[in-house]
């Protein structure tokens, strides 16, 4: 029964975690993912949400991380741009 309680778990703060806290969301998605795994192979149970959650956890962290490189670019591009613009 923990097993499927960390797995739904795992899996809905990965979907949260696309929109909420991307890198947070997904590490803590990733980490019940991990545990809910092994606690169904102890129990011989399914774990098909656990490994949902740890998936879209992987996915999530990728995508966050990404955008936090791109919004990093842009910041850096824009005060670049200013910059240029003011003549400084």
């Amino acid at each position: 029964m923990g097993a499927l309680i960390c797995g739904i778990i795992s899996l809905v703060l990965a979907i949260l975690g696309f929109s909420i806290a991307p890198i947070w969301g997904a590490i803590v998605a990733i980490v019940l993912g991990i545990i809910a795994i092994n606690m169904a192979k102890k129990a011989a149970a399914d774990d098909g949400k656990a490994k949902a959650g740890k998936v879209l956890g992987i996915i999530g962290l990728i995508l966050g991380i990404i955008s936090l490189i791109v919004g990093i670019v842009v910041v850096v591009a824009a005060v670049a741009l200013v910059g240029g613009l003011l003549g400084m």
